[in-house]
């Protein structure tokens, strides 16, 4: 097994300012000269928001590399709670993590910037996407 980080150039077009926020780790299998790309994530992992911006509904993949309780919470930029989704016991695999855009007290939360905050095994991942309205 071998590990493959890939990096898109956009020949200029875009200034990349955090390196540490985009990429998606998959671990490749090399069997008597074909390439095979492993069913289950070897390494925790929180995708990019999608849509982002967006003016709904905003969903993340996770990849979990086996079974572990998982904390979902958005916060807004002052680090407040908006909205949690239950602390559930994820099985291990490619999962998606979503959020309506309702606050927890059942009203849309305001355009703004906003983190997605996953809490796995004392691991805290986070990405930063933006709501419109």
């Amino acid at each position: 097994d071998h590990t493959l980080r890939v990096k898109v150039d956009t020949l200029g077009q875009a200034t990349e300012t955090r390196e540490d926020n985009n990429a998606i780790v998959f671990v490749i299998t090399i069997v008597n000269g074909g390439l095979a790309v492993a069913d289950e994530p070897r390494a925790l992992w929180l995708g990019p928001p999608s849509p982002n911006p967006g003016r709904g509904p905003v969903t993340f993949a996770l990849g979990l590399p086996a079974t572990a309780r998982v904390r979902f919470t958005i916060r807004d930029l002052q680090g407040r709670r908006v909205w949690e989704a239950p602390l559930e016991s994820r099985t291990g695999g490619r999962l998606s993590l979503a959020w309506n855009g309702v606050t927890a007290q059942g009203v849309p939360a305001p355009a703004g910037l906003y983190f997605a905050c996953v809490e796995v095994e004392g691991k805290r991942l986070t990405r930063r996407f933006a709501l419109l309205r």
